[in-house]
């Protein structure tokens, strides 16, 4: 995935001691917009809910969760877009899923990042 490839490609930018500031900024750039879109009450509790009961329409939520049905659409579709969910449709209904790859990967670059020993 070109976003894997680009937040890889910024690694060494930012463990360098000599990096600019504007250089740090375009580095993290992508990191940020990921952990800004999980960095939501509600998208955790989303997040939560759906790792516990597996893949979920928004009726499944709706019920779940006491706020309007175009809160969790945005929400979901905020996750989506930063690809932390897939969307699977099935009939007319369109389930979320924890997209577990970029889970495993922001975990992994994190580390990679910005841990002791990289």
């Amino acid at each position: 995935m070109k976003l894997f490839d680009e937040m890889n490609a910024a690694i060494p930018t930012i463990r360098s001691a000599t990096a600019s500031g504007e250089e740090l900024l375009n580095a993290v750039e992508h990191y940020a917009g990921i952990i800004t879109s999980i960095s939501h009450p509600i998208r955790l509790a989303l997040l939560a809910y759906i790792r516990s009961n597996g893949p979920s329409s928004l009726a499944q939520l709706h019920d779940h969760f006491p706020m309007k049905r175009s809160v969790i659409n945005h929400h979901l579709g905020l996750m989506s877009d930063r690809y932390l969910l897939v969307k699977q449709r099935k009939g007319r209904e369109v389930f979320y899923a924890i997209n577990n790859e970029v889970l495993k990967f922001i975990q992994d670059y994190l580390d990679r990042a910005f841990g002791n020993d990289a």
